[in-house]
């Protein structure tokens, strides 16, 4: 099965030109990331895979921890700093 980030990716690195050129706003400057493209915190969804594609496209991508327990966060940032080396969010509530 396809998955978003696998689609993203693959259109990136088939077509290097899209996206010719970095964006250079306040955002992109403060933190560090060539397109200003941050990646909502979708429940279920903003896992390593989907944050790692985001940042490696140049946005910064988001771990949507949630309220999820302290190792499975931990779990899905070690998976993403294995997937790419890009700078990426981790979401996380505390109560």
């Amino acid at each position: 099965m396809l998955t978003m980030e696998h689609a993203v990716s693959t259109r990136l690195r088939e077509n290097p030109g899209i996206l010719e050129e970095r964006m250079n706003t306040r955002i992109t400057e403060m933190l560090g990331i060539e397109y200003p493209i941050i990646q909502g915190g979708m429940a279920w969804v903003a896992e390593h895979n989907l944050a790692a594609a985001v940042s490696e496209a140049g946005g910064l991508g988001l771990i949507g921890g949630a309220n999820a327990p302290g190792e499975v966060v931990r779990e899905e940032i070690r998976k993403a700093r294995e997937l790419d080396k890009e700078a990426f969010w981790c979401q996380c509530y505390a109560c």
